[in-house]
């Protein structure tokens, strides 16, 4: 098997992506599509799966009715205390007195 080229410190400054359309990106190395949405403060970035141009403006309006669908849950703006203390209680169950002791 052939050794990978290394890449030169000017490669390494090069963007992966480039963008080449309203919310569309190509990965350099791939040549692989990507979708790009931002909803409700979240960023979806999915891979299309493809290099061809119209299957990937195809799956991206997809991705768009998908996306806007989305809707965000009611924790979604929870604290990592909240979080944290949640899936304490979850683990409560299967651990020992002393391995929650020792987690809390």
């Amino acid at each position: 098997m052939p050794a990978k080229p290394k890449k030169s410190a000017g490669d390494r400054n090069k963007p992966e992506y480039k963008k080449v359309g309203q919310n569309r990106y190509r990965r350099q190395t791939t040549r692989r599509y990507y979708g790009l949405i931002k909803r409700a403060g979240k960023q979806f970035r999915r891979s299309t799966k493809t290099e061809d141009k119209k299957l990937a403006e195809h799956r991206l309006a997809n991705l768009k009715q998908e996306v806007a669908d989305f809707q965000p849950g009611a924790d979604s703006d929870a604290s990592l205390h909240m979080t944290a203390s949640r899936w304490l209680n979850i683990q409560k169950l299967a651990w020992k007195p002393s391995t929650l002791k020792q987690r809390e």
